[in-house]
Parts: C-alpha cells; structure tokens; sequence
C-alpha cells in the first residue's frame, strides 16, 4: 500500500495558483521561493493540491531539480512534496516519466538530512506501487542495495520506509529474487519481523514470507 505522510491537513491548493507557485520558485527571490516551496508542500498533503500540482506541467520537473539543491531544507521540502504527490497516481505517472528523478531521489537518500532520507525512501515506497515502475526500479542498478543499507538504521521512521518500500518491490519476481540474493537483508527483515513498532514488523514480515514462499532460492 501507500507509503503516507504523517499527519494530512485539510490544505488545497487552487488549480490557478500552482503555476503561480511553481514560476516563484526560480523567478522570485531566494526567500519568496522558499515560501512558495513550503505552500507547495503543505498543500500536496491534500488531495485537491496534489491533484492541482499534477496538473502543472512544470511542477514535477522543478521539484525533481530542487533534490539537487545545495541548501538542506529546499532539497528536504522538495521531497517531501514528491512523496506525498507519488501516493496519487498520476503523480507516481508524473516522476517515472523523468529519467533524472530516481537519481535525484538516490541523491537525497545518500545525504546526512535524516528527514531527507526518510521521504526519499517514501517516494521510492509509492512509486513501485504500480507493476511496470516496480519492475522497472527493481532493476535499477543502486536502489535495493540503498534500501538494504537502510535497514541497518536505529530510526523508526527510516526502518518503517525502507520495509514499507521493500514490501512494495516484493511484490515483483524480480524484486523477490533480489532480495533473496542478499543474505545480509533477509537476516535483517527477519529480525525486523519482530520490531516493536507495528507498521515496520508487518512490513518486514511480508517481505519474508515472500520470500521463503520462493523455497531454498534465498538460501
């Protein structure tokens, strides 16, 4: 299912104000467009904002280029916006059509911003939720080796999107397969499987039971 953001405000964004907001974030000034990236964030927490920047062709693409972004918080916001409009799906449509978007989400993910990396990997958790993305991530070269890493987290949140991300791309042979391979990661997400918290040990779960569903392949 969904990788959700915590917590969804009754925020929506009017259709005619996204490319408002959009054009603020290169042609105002550095704090205007902080501003209009902080409004664009709360208001993707709601379906009518997300559906409104969407709709914006040049939304998507400028969110993708921010993940880049040399300052911590605009690069932050950014992909927080992203992981909330990839729950949509034609949001997840709007980010798989650009080939730049999963590197600039591995971007985020490598970086120290611990909020950063966590909604890297819920970006990462809501694209594979349609079968020819997940197939198609699942063979990305650097993405499941990201998630393993994560996996050795101590942060809650970290270890409940990366499981949460892992069981979406389970779903797909290939996904099974890669995790299986891994010897470190199954040892992990059985481990996992017990966590304290309840969304993290269900998701590990059902990664592992897909797994050894697979018979002595993981072996």
């Amino acid at each position: 299912g969904r990788v959700a953001a915590p917590g969804s405000p009754k925020v929506n964004l009017l259709p005619q104000s996204a490319p408002d907001l959009v054009a603020l974030l290169s042609a105002g000034s550095a704090n205007t467009a902080h501003q209009a990236l902080v409004e664009m964030e709360k208001a993707s927490r709601a379906e009518g904002g997300r559906r409104s920047l969407v709709a914006c062709a040049d939304a998507t693409p400028r969110l993708v280029a921010l993940l880049a972004s040399d300052r911590t918080e605009e690069a932050r916001l950014a992909c927080k916006t992203l992981a909330s409009l990839a729950t949509d799906p034609r949001g997840r449509l709007a980010i798989n059509a650009l080939p730049d978007a999963i590197p600039a989400v591995f971007s985020v993910l490598d970086s120290s911003d611990l909020e950063g990396q966590q909604s890297a990997l819920m970006v990462i958790g809501n694209l594979v939720l349609d079968p020819p993305s997940r197939k198609r991530l699942a063979q990305t070269s650097g993405l499941l080796e990201r998630l393993f890493a994560s996996l050795a987290s101590s942060d809650p949140k970290t270890l409940r999107f990366a499981t949460g991300a892992l069981r979406n791309l389970s779903v797909d042979p290939v996904g099974r397969l890669r995790v299986a391979a891994d010897a470190t990661a199954v040892e992990r997400l059985r481990a996992l499987s017990s966590h304290e918290d309840a969304n993290t040990a269900r998701y590990a779960a059902a990664v592992m039971k897909r797994v050894t569903s697979m018979g002595g392949e993981h072996r």
